[in-house]
């Protein structure tokens, strides 16, 4: 039953809210800002009113019968995620060694001037009770105090309370591991590496992929996509939801985002929520492409073309430097302020990074072409492929979009897509069976070829192109070994 929480002099919440509801064992608390409820005062600085918000939420507490260490999660908005180190300071003082999980997002403004941090907290009741379900078997509630993953500060893992019915024992709750914690515990190049055998158990038939999801929100010029797969030999599942809105970045929001449920493979118990905002996708992408490149482009290069300028463009080159050496970059992109500052960003990098007059330039100079735009007509033209030249494109990933002309594929050699009923579905592959420029007996699967049960590249002059859709397994496979990694407290 749903209760408000009341008392004299409760502090008000940042909106038109209650400051608390009870329900059940649960206590939630309104977000509250850094005002000072008496005076209504506001310090300047975020530390100052991260201690405040937490006060206040403490107060809250106390008036439904909790406290700050029963808190078992907290969402916390800043105007400014540089001023992260100095709110997690105080988050870190204020709880003590009781860290309730977290998460940490950036806001384009707070309701009240001045405001710089706004904290909403889910608490346990602060007692233990014994109580009959509605079938006479004892439930009892009890509380434990969260551990850390391995001293791991920012992710904060909730450890899972049990709860005693007819049903037996289940997980109450199940740790939610965080962006900054997961890329702490994921390598570059242990990505590759497990994407490469997440590539090979397909190859070798122990994958189980589903179709995936696919929905466009038109109207918000957005998209959402589930994926998920069993691999055998791993111990978890990941169903994972990624979503690109691609006007978020007007708005001060970033363009993609997603997150990630890991359930054991064993039993089907959920096992954590990876918070990853897109991280996992993003360096399992970078990842299968440079798979893809280790047994389709040539052994020496000396410089890889980028069209593109966003997330995938720097992904994909960091995890492409795992498996060939190389520093020149040819990049373009449509938008010449993106251009210039992905050229920036790459040379503070150690890359000779040189803008090119336009894609046909980047074509002509690559020995590796990286594709990731969102284009919905092609860029690249046959005509422009070279002996020697490998091509990934990562772009089209849902139906309408396509950044390869159709006869590119045509003219190459050696056409390997990651998944081939999905690159027929949705990729690259799609426009040119549809244009029957090629047949599917003309495709090799990534998967086979990386198992060697199909050759990838055998000669230095051959034209090769990888289709990279991105496949359920490539989830699954991240997402067990990124929190495995959590887990062990490194990568």
């Amino acid at each position: 039953m749903l209760k408000s929480v009341t008392a004299s002099n409760l502090p008000s919440p940042v909106g038109p809210y209650s400051p608390g509801i009870a329900f059940g064992e649960l206590v939630f608390v309104s977000g509250q800002s850094g005002r000072e409820p008496g005076t209504g005062h506001v310090a300047p600085d975020v530390e100052t009113q991260t201690e405040q918000a937490l006060r206040n939420v403490q107060a809250i507490l106390e008036a439904a019968g909790s406290d700050l260490a029963h808190v078992i999660r907290c969402g916390v908005f800043l105007i400014d995620m540089a001023e992260f180190p100095k709110m997690n300071a105080v988050y870190a003082r204020m709880f003590g060694g009781h860290r309730p999980a977290r998460t940490t997002v950036q806001v384009a403004g707070l309701p009240g001037p001045g405001l710089r941090v706004e904290i909403d907290a889910v608490a346990q009741h602060g007692h233990t009770e014994t109580r009959k379900d509605t079938e006479g078997t004892e439930e009892h509630g009890h509380t434990e105090t969260r551990k850390d993953t391995e001293g791991t500060e920012e992710h904060g893992s909730t450890e899972g309370t049990e709860v005693h019915g007819k049903e037996g024992r289940r997980r109450a709750m199940i740790p939610i591991i965080e962006e900054a914690a997961l890329r702490e515990a994921m390598t570059t190049a242990r990505a590759v590496d497990v994407i490469r055998d997440a590539f090979r158990a397909d190859g070798e038939g122990r994958t189980l992929v589903p179709t995936v999801i696919n929905l466009e929100i038109p109207g918000a010029h957005g998209e959402f996509h589930v994926k998920t797969a069993h691999i055998t030999g791993v111990p978890h599942i990941a169903v994972k939801i990624a979503s690109g809105f691609y006007d978020n970045p007007a708005r001060g929001l970033p363009s993609g985002s997603g997150l990630m449920v890991v359930l054991d493979a064993s039993t089907g118990l959920p096992a954590a929520l990876l918070l990853d905002n897109g991280f996992l996708t993003d360096l399992r992408t970078g990842a299968a492409g440079a798979v893809a490149a280790g047994v389709l482009a040539c052994r020496a290069i000396g410089t890889v073309g980028v069209i593109g300028s966003g997330v995938q463009a720097r992904v994909q080159v960091q995890c492409l430097r795992v498996v060939r050496a190389f520093t020149r970059l040819v990049c373009w992109s449509p938008t010449r302020q993106h251009l210039e500052r992905y050229c920036r960003e790459m040379r503070a990098d150690g890359y000779d990074a040189q803008p090119a007059s336009g894609p046909e330039a980047v074509c002509r100079a690559a020995d590796v072409l990286i594709t990731a735009t969102p284009a919905r007509a092609p860029i690249v033209r046959a005509e422009w492929l070279h002996e020697g030249l490998h091509v990934t494109a990562v772009g089209s990933d849902t139906p309408g979009k396509q950044e390869l002309d159709a006869a590119c594929l045509a003219r190459a050699d050696l056409v390997a897509v990651d998944r081939l009923a999905q690159c027929a579905a949705f990729g690259e592959l799609r426009h040119a069976l549809e244009g029957a420029l090629l047949t599917r007996e003309n495709v090799r699967e990534l998967g086979s070829i990386v198992a060697h049960r199909e050759p990838g590249r055998t000669r230095d002059d051959e034209i090769t192109i990888a289709d990279l859709t991105g496949v359920g397994f490539q989830d699954t496979a991240i997402a067990s070994e990124a929190y495995a990694a959590c887990v062990r407290g490194q990568p």
